[in-house]
């Protein structure tokens, strides 16, 4: 009900169960293996969106292109990730860390 009300008509898609479904195929990412700017994949095995052997399945992206960085956490949720006791979420600090790497090695090639 959530893709099929929700995430299909904000994303330009219908409500009818046939738009839900062109809908989740769109989420599909293309294979990595063309991918040439660094790319960042956070998941977490709590996410209650996608599957532990979906989250697997993520881990395996740096396979196909050196350009890939995986990373998976055993705490968090969908977009957030937990650390430490107070339960700080890192996802904006790792990502601007990982942002700032990428643009130093680009600009010291």
């Amino acid at each position: 009900r959530l893709v099929q009300e929700i995430m299909a008509p904000l994303n330009g898609f219908g409500n009818t169960e046939a738009d839900a479904t062109k809908y989740l195929s769109s989420c599909n990412p293309p294979t990595s293996a063309r991918c040439r700017r660094p790319v960042l994949e956070l998941s977490t095995f709590n996410d209650m969106l996608i599957s532990p052997q979906e989250v697997w399945a993520v881990q395996r992206l740096h396979n196909d292109s050196p350009h890939v960085i995986t990373c998976a956490t055993r705490g968090g949720t969908h977009v957030i990730r937990w650390e430490g006791w107070a339960l700080r979420c890192w996802l904006s600090k790792v990502s601007g860390e990982f942002l700032t790497a990428a643009l130093d090695a680009a600009e010291n090639r």
